[in-house]
């Protein structure tokens, strides 16, 4: 009886180590890299996201300001993630300001942004502006001064006021490759440019327990959603 309840231990041990074994093989996975020169927006396949999220103040924020005494009236573009922030500001007639930092602590529904003279982003008196979420919209703050250090506000003295922003997409930058488990099947990469919607040409297919490898290149197929018939390569976008 002995030897027969030895003989099952036995048994039900190779089972579950070689279950296990199974288990681990069944990982499947999609990786998807940027290398064109291009930047894309808001990467999908198969309603999975390929972006930081992290946290909700992350992706690229666009919006207008008006003529006033300081500037011209003119378009912003904000870029958040990565625990950095950078902003540009593109007036009308060509000229073209940008600054950028780290991010500072969260307080509540505020994001500080620290002054680009420290690499220091715990340093709190080194905040130079803040921003904050109103609905769908992004309210950049640039005209508070650093807490203790009165000289440091926002280093662009022109720009120091206060703006409202709308969400572009969560950018995928070239150099970016991002890995996602997924469930096996077939899909293809959606994908933004502005605000115009794309896909890729051909199905991207995972099969189980594979390491997929996606690659965007300037020489990519590519369709716009709302004109299927167009085959462009990424590049002419």
């Amino acid at each position: 009886m002995k030897k027969f309840f030895l003989i099952v231990l036995i048994s039900v041990f190779f089972m579950m180590f070689f279950s296990a074994c199974d288990l681990d093989g069944e990982g499947t996975t999609l990786k998807i890299q940027n290398e064109s020169s291009k930047i894309i927006y808001d990467v999908l396949w198969n309603n999975i996201a390929y972006g930081d999220k992290s946290s909700e103040f992350n992706g690229t924020w666009t919006g207008t300001y008006p003529l006033n005494a300081n500037h011209p009236a003119g378009e912003i573009e904000v870029e958040i993630g990565d625990g950095s922030w950078s902003v540009l500001f593109k007036d009308e007639g060509g000229a073209i300001q940008s600054a950028s930092g780290l991010l500072g602590n969260k307080t509540g529904n505020l994001q500080y942004l620290i002054h680009p003279n420290t690499s220091h982003s715990t340093i709190d008196a080194y905040r130079c502006g803040n921003i904050s979420l109103s609905g769908n919209k992004l309210i950049l703050n640039l005209t508070i001064a650093a807490v203790g250090v009165s000289s440091e506000y926002f280093p662009l003295v022109n720009r120091r006021e206060t703006y409202e922003l709308t969400k572009l997409g969560d950018s995928f930058k070239p150099g970016t490759n991002i890995t996602k488990t997924v469930e096996h099947g077939s899909g293809y990469i959606f994908f933004k440019i502005g605000t115009t919607a794309y896909r890729t040409q051909s199905l991207v297919v995972v099969e189980k327990g594979e390491d997929k490898n996606f690659v965007f290149n300037d020489y990519t197929l590519v369709v716009d959603i709302t004109d299927p018939g167009t085959v462009k390569i990424l590049s002419e976008l």
